[in-house]
């Protein structure tokens, strides 16, 4: 355990971030989850709306430092193909 106030300030406010990071990554990952689940099996009802809330969320993920700048990047990108890949079928 820390010993001096400062000390046991930071720990606190490591464990909100902590939390809230924690938070933010699930949402994501969920998300992430249920679009390429829908991908695999073609059954978009609103692929430009998915795919926009997912950009949204990834830029404030990035915002945040949850994920980085080249990460949120490369995810949208690689979505971005595939719903238009699908859309063309």
């Amino acid at each position: 355990m820390p010993n001096k106030k400062n000390a046991l300030k930071a720990l606190r406010q490591i464990k909100k971030r902590t939390i809230v990071r924690a938070r933010i990554e699930s949402k994501l990952d969920a998300m992430l989850h249920q679009i390429k689940k829908s991908l695999a099996a073609q059954k978009i009802e609103n692929p430009a709306e998915l795919l926009s809330t997912l950009q949204k969320a990834l830029d404030k993920a990035n915002k945040k430092n949850i994920v980085s700048k080249n990460r949120a990047n490369r995810l949208k990108s690689r979505l971005s193909k595939k719903l238009q890949s699908i859309i063309k079928k």
